[in-house]
């Protein structure tokens, strides 16, 4: 966060509904500090698995994603399993009850872990830098986004994402914001703006939810 990204911030949180959407456990999406000073009253964690409320879990939430993953609970499980036996990770982990995880000491290790599971299971398995997920299907950034629309009645919603991961959340919004054409071309929608070369992507993020406002 620059010194601006941190004005426009404060500025973003007084005048519009500040949403994060996270793969962060809860726990660590608690761990995270404001530079703002003013902290969401809403936060999505866990890839779109809870809702905090002022920091405390929604339960209502929880138990409809819970329902959507028990039917893959057994192949989660199973999944989860074979990571852990295939070892190379230093951390590997079911997070909040809603997908796999394991982290890894270099990209291109993660890489080859998703290469190899995701011929072991119909799961959705991602990786973003030396990161692996499995998601169940309903887990997903994009459901998330729907099920907030119904929570806030928001009229219209920007979203910015940087990874595949944000690619469902991406296609769900009004507006998409992007750091770069690579991402951009995987949408499967033209509604999407993307951050100029040189340009601190979270700045842009801000100055264009701002300009929307005006």
């Amino acid at each position: 966060m620059t010194a601006e990204a941190v004005r426009l911030l404060r500025e973003v949180q007084d005048r519009a509904e500040l949403v994060p959407v996270t793969t962060r456990s809860i726990e660590q999406y608690l761990r995270i500090g404001w530079a703002s000073g003013k902290i969401p009253g809403l936060a999505v964690t866990t890839n779109g698995g809870i809702l905090l409320r002022g920091g405390a879990v929604d339960r209502a939430w929880q138990a409809e994603s819970e329902s959507a993953v028990r039917p893959w609970g057994r192949e989660l499980r199973e999944l989860y399993g074979i990571m852990d036996r295939r070892g190379g990770f230093s951390r590997c982990a079911i997070i909040d009850g809603m997908y796999a995880y394991a982290h890894y000491s270099t990209p291109v290790e993660a890489e080859l872990s998703r290469d190899f599971l995701q011929q072991k299971t119909s799961l959705g398995v991602f990786c973003t830098g030396r990161k692996v997920y499995a998601f169940p299907p309903e887990i997903n950034k994009g459901a998330a986004l729907e099920r907030l629309r119904r929570e806030t009645g928001a009229e219209e919603v920007l979203c910015a994402g940087d990874s595949d991961i944000d690619l469902p959340m991406l296609e769900s919004s009004d507006c998409a914001l992007v750091p770069s054409a690579e991402l951009a071309a995987q949408l499967r929608n033209s509604n999407h703006l993307i951050c100029p070369a040189g340009m601190p992507f979270s700045e842009f993020v801000l100055e264009t939810v701002l300009k929307r406002l005006d």
